[in-house]
């Protein structure tokens, strides 16, 4: 159907894994706001249950947006699957 697809979506899995490392880093030093000011503040006061937390937090957000992206990857790829 598309044989491109088979190369440009791995290639987006890796983009989307570091782009949401790219968001936590430049949330810590730039923002006032989310997961990686809070795990930044948090740190600066030795509250480090919080930051565990906050880690396994954006952890599981990016497990979920992964298992979903992989979800549509098998659906847009069915053919190259092997299962």
């Amino acid at each position: 159907m598309f044989p491109g697809l088979s190369k440009i979506l791995p290639g987006c899995a890796i983009a989307l894994k570091f782009s949401f490392v790219m968001l936590r880093v430049a949330e810590m030093f730039g923002a006032t706001s989310g997961m990686g000011y809070f795990v930044q503040y948090y740190s600066d006061f030795a509250r480090f249950d919080l930051v565990i937390v906050g880690f396994i937090f954006i952890a599981i957000v990016l497990v979920n947006i992964m298992n979903v992206f992989d979800l549509m990857n098998r659906k847009v790829l069915h053919w190259t699957i092997n299962d």
